[in-house]
């Protein structure tokens, strides 16, 4: 058929040209043109009206408006349905609410002793399921970001949902660089254990304190400790002499009180 175009690059072309060329066409007749063309009798707004139609949309016209709306259709690009804004219109109302107040206390707080939140490090944290526009408008009430989990807090990771194994990868990695920093010392075996048993353990106990951690990274911890007490100066590595069960014992059973971290957690 004459004029008919099937290749993709083609048709890419022909729109392109199309829109460029639209409103570059010197027949085309200006705005002002089309608007002076309009009859001078046509209806008009007043001052009132025209105030009516730009003034804010109230909570009850959104209400209102809810209830009109079919069921199983979803207003917003979040996916939730009509059904579960009637059901939960209350306690998305009275979040935004709650945040206001937060607000509200806070300027108070901050005005009576200087002291105002960092909003460089102040986020809040809602869950994962909790819709996406509320918690944009408590955002911007507040003018804190929305943090992300897991956070941590004292030193310890908070998250609603359990820790994966690479939760755990910087609390390692901390380990890690000291133990580095460590080696260069040349410390004797009894200077190693101390540093072992008054740091390097007591870093997963803190956590333990909160939460079980991972088997898997309770090992690497273990694992660390054994490489740090029989590595040589010289070298990062070395030959394990005394097996770690006897390492881990009482001193008053002739081990170095090194904890079990595995033995004990599994008790």
């Amino acid at each position: 058929m004459a004029g008919c175009v099937n290749d993709s690059l083609q048709i890419n072309n022909v729109l392109v040209d199309h829109f460029s060329n639209l409103w570059n066409n010197p027949e085309i007749q200006s705005l002002e043109w089309y608007l002076d063309a309009l009859p001078s009798n046509l209806p008009t707004l007043n001052n009132d009206q025209q105030a009516f139609l730009s003034r804010h949309v109230s909570k009850d016209e959104i209400y209102k408006t809810l209830l009109a709306l079919s069921e199983g259709k979803s207003p917003g690009p979040d996916g939730f349905n009509v059904e579960f804004y009637k059901i939960f219109w209350n306690d998305i109302e009275a979040s935004r609410k709650s945040a206001r107040n937060i607000s509200l206390r806070l300027n108070i707080y901050a005005h009576i002793s200087g002291q105002f939140p960092n909003q460089t490090k102040s986020e809040i944290y809602v869950p994962s399921w909790f819709n996406h526009q509320v918690s944009s408008r408590i955002s911007g009430i507040l003018n804190f970001k929305i943090g992300k989990t897991p956070f941590t807090y004292l030193g310890v990771l908070i998250s609603p949902k359990k820790l994966v194994i690479a939760h755990f990868d910087s609390m390692i990695n901390r380990i890690n660089k000291s133990i580095v920093v460590w080696r260069k010392a040349n410390l004797s075996k009894a200077g190693k254990s101390i540093l072992i048993n008054s740091i390097l353990m007591v870093v997963p106990i803190y956590y333990l304190s909160v939460y079980p951690i991972p088997e898997t990274v309770l090992f690497k911890f273990s694992k660390l400790a054994r490489k740090f007490l029989w590595a040589n100066h010289e070298q990062d590595s070395g030959m394990s002499v005394v097996n770690w069960d006897i390492i881990t014992a009482s001193k008053s059973e002739g081990g170095l009180g090194i904890r079990n971290l595995i033995k004990d957690c599994s008790v």
